[in-house]
């Protein structure tokens, strides 16, 4: 019988996992409010929505956000608001269009720790620094001859991550202010107390992942 000999076999197994894992935290804000010229003594917390509107009539309107939480080194950060029933005079179907300026509260200040229940226009907190300028579209076609329901507007930028990581007491507070676009036309963002109220959502990288060798 013919015996057959076998040589010992050696398997490698190379796996090679290349990039960065990234960690994301989605952030709920804690207060929220719009003040208006137009009412400058009148909290409208009571109303329970955030109304964000041009400059129509000579008056002006700004949209105030506060997040309370601990942030880590961030490669991103983007605030999502849920833009609904918006009002314009343009016909159906037409894009509304308006340039956002979008500003962080001074660190550490008094206004950064904003009460929703007690801002006014009188009383409003300083705007701060301007991080960023974004423009945005909405369609305003009706759906079943009504307004659409509403969609997330997001606002992103380097700038706003590293005010983020400025932050020395986990707070930051964000003011929003229209400063360009179509006049006429008011915006609403659903506030904390509804069903999606506005996010801030930030990623941190992780380890950076290498090779990987196993030998059998």
């Amino acid at each position: 019988m013919k015996r057959t000999n076998f040589s010992s076999i050696v398997v490698v197994l190379i796996f090679v996992l290349g990039g960065v894992l990234h960690a994301s935290t989605t952030n709920i804000v804690s207060q929220d409010i719009a003040v208006s010229e137009q009412a400058p003594a009148i909290n409208q917390n009571g109303a329970d929505l955030a109304l964000w509107w041009t400059e129509d009539y000579n008056y002006n309107y700004q949209f105030y956000l506060r997040f309370n939480y601990a942030f880590g080194d961030l490669s991103d950060a983007t605030i999502s608001l849920y833009l609904t029933d918006i009002y314009s005079n343009k016909e159906p179907g037409s894009d509304l269009n308006s340039t956002v300026t979008v500003y962080g509260l001074t660190d550490g200040s008094a206004g950064e720790s904003f009460d929703e229940t007690a801002m006014t226009w009188n009383n409003k907190a300083p705007l701060g620094t301007a991080l960023f300028t974004q423009d945005i579209i909405f369609n305003n076609t009706p759906i079943k001859g009504k307004f659409p329901v509403g969609e997330w507007v997001d606002f992103q930028s380097e700038e706003l991550a590293n005010f983020i990581m400025a932050s020395t007491n986990n707070i930051v507070s964000f003011a929003f202010v229209i400063t360009g676009g179509d006049s006429w036309t008011k915006y609403y963002f659903t506030p904390r107390t509804w069903g999606k109220p506005a996010k801030l959502v930030t990623v941190e990288d992780e380890v950076t992942m290498g090779s990987i060798t196993v030998v059998k």
